[in-house]
């Protein structure tokens, strides 16, 4: 029975040190986060307090392998405060080096935009921003990637900028 205790004792810390190998190497897969622009915006309904419709939106891979996206949530900004929300449970799966399109559904609170009208009404310019996360299938499971987009948009279409 003594003998066996070395032998529990190694198994103990192979299996140890094969998980820390499976967990290192989910932080070394190395993944860039895809680039994510509106393609399209299509409004289905108005409420007084919120509006909804439906995004598309193109995500660029730009990694030397395909990624399978399955799902995103991201949070839509005007001057730095959340006024929606893009949604979707989508899967697709997007080519090395390439580009594809996935739908989403938009909800937009009315109330977060009142904030900002004043604002809105008053500016030359104005910051928006898209973050939140991008859900992708990898061979050691789901894991999230972190997105995010911002930029200025000068309503004189003068000096219009964007940063990933």
């Amino acid at each position: 029975m003594k003998a066996a205790v070395p032998l529990v004792k190694s198994l103990v810390l192979l299996a140890l040190v094969a998980s820390m190998s499976v967990l290192a190497g989910c932080t070394s897969i190395g993944l860039e986060p895809p680039d994510l622009t509106l393609v399209n915006l299509q409004m289905e309904e108005v409420t007084v307090l919120e509006s909804s419709g439906l995004v598309t939106l193109r995500i660029a891979n730009s990694n030397p392998e395909p990624i399978v996206v399955d799902g995103l949530a991201i949070n839509l900004k005007l001057e730095g405060r959340k006024i929606g929300k893009v949604l979707s449970a989508e899967r697709i799966e997007i080519p090395r080096l390439s580009t594809a399109t996935i739908d989403g559904e938009l909800h937009v609170s009315h109330l977060a935009v009142l904030t900002l009208v004043q604002q809105m009404m008053e500016a030359e310019a104005m910051s928006y921003g898209l973050a939140g996360k991008v859900y992708v299938q990898t061979d050691l499971g789901r894991r999230s990637l972190r997105v995010e987009r911002s930029g200025r948009f000068d309503f004189d279409g003068e000096d219009s900028e964007e940063t990933l």
